[in-house]
Parts: C-alpha cells; structure tokens; sequence
C-alpha cells in the first residue's frame, strides 16, 4: 500500500514527496531504545505517510526504472492534472472518485504489480474487477483509459497500456448491471440480498452428492 502509494506520487507529482511521506532514519525496532525513537518519529510526522529508507529507495528503483522508458514519460507528460477529483451521476446514481491524470484526450490510470507478464496482468485485473474501475471512469469522463503499469519486483517492467473497447464495455456493463441492483435495494429497503438471493433460500444436498 504505502509503496504504490509512493511510486503514485514521485511518477505523478514529485514536488509533492516530501509534503506527503517522510523517511525515518534507520531505526532497530527490536529494541526498546529503538521503539521509542520510532514512535517518536512517527510522533513528529503524524501529518505524513512514514516509510522506512528501504522502502523509499525500492520507490525510487521503480520510478527512475520507469521513467526510462520514453512511452511512460510521455504518458505521463500528457497529463495537464493528476489526483483530480470528479463527481458524476451515472445510472441515476452520485458517484464520486479521483484520476490519477487527466489528459485532453485520456485518462491516466496507475498500477502496481509484483507480476509485469501481460498475461498475468490481464487476470489479476480482471479478478480484482478493475475493469469496473476503468468503466466507470470512462462513463464519467468519455475519455478512453491508459494504464501505466509498474512491475514492483525484478525486472522492474514498465509499460503504456490502453483499455480496449471490449474491455470498458464491460466495465460499463458491469456497473450498469450493480446500479440496477442497487436501485433495486433502494427502493424495497431490503440491502441483505446477495448470492442471487431473492427472499428465500432452500437448503438442500449440495450438487456433488448426486454426481
């Protein structure tokens, strides 16, 4: 969490590193000594993300590896804003979320991952429905949507990646069909559903006891 959320800010905007995050010293925790100058640090800078140096200059490999790569920094030049907060009805529903960039003809969206294959990148996003994401910013800025995607362990692979059609369009189609659902429960006041439950549920001998 805390490195994505480092590699976000030095690719996006470095300026604001040190607003944000701030590097305790090397401390040894296991002592008591140790716990007590680290509570202190994280004392002083209870207004800022605390990483320890290992952790910051692993943020660093990843986004000089990355900004290497001429495809990434011109994605990343692109963008004339980044963390831009919007607001969207969408479905009849207020929605409201943050882009990592925003271009005149693209929104920018960053990923870590410890598995840059594509292959890999492809399923992972797909089971941790970031195609909903991806769907739902396209309905609430009718840009198209660009991954820039961070490989978090060796080799350390960045690459551009768009979103095709087939993929936001059932991004869309996903959020549609959970708006549906949602207005749904609204109106019968009934939010305990789930698992197609529709009121009542028999229980009965599971399918492998018949096969």
């Amino acid at each position: 969490m805390k490195l994505g959320s480092m590699v976000h800010c030095m690719l996006l905007q470095p300026e604001l590193f040190n607003d944000q995050f701030a590097v305790a010293p090397e401390i040894n925790k296991r002592t008591n000594a140790g716990k007590e100058e680290w509570a202190a640090f994280c004392s002083q800078h209870s207004d800022k993300i605390v990483v320890q140096e290992d952790d910051f200059q692993h943020a660093r490999r990843l986004v000089d590896s990355a900004m290497c790569n001429k495809n990434v920094e011109q994605i990343v030049k692109g963008c004339h804003d980044f963390e831009v907060e919007w607001s969207a009805d969408i479905e009849d529903l207020p929605f409201r979320g943050f882009f990592d960039g925003v271009a005149s003809d693209y929104i920018l969206e960053v990923k870590t991952t410890s598995d840059g294959h594509p292959k890999k990148v492809m399923s992972e996003f797909l089971t941790r429905k970031y195609h909903m994401q991806a769907g739902l910013y396209h309905m609430a800025s009718s840009k198209p949507v660009i991954y820039l995607i961070v490989e978090t362990s060796e080799p350390y692979l960045s690459y551009v990646a768009p979103a095709d059609d087939r993929y936001l369009k059932l991004g869309c189609d996903d959020i549609g069909d959970l708006c549906t659902k949602f207005k749904k429960c609204l109106k019968s006041g009934d939010f305990s559903g789930g698992y197609d439950y529709d009121g009542e549920i028999l229980i009965t001998l599971p399918w492998s006891v018949d096969n």
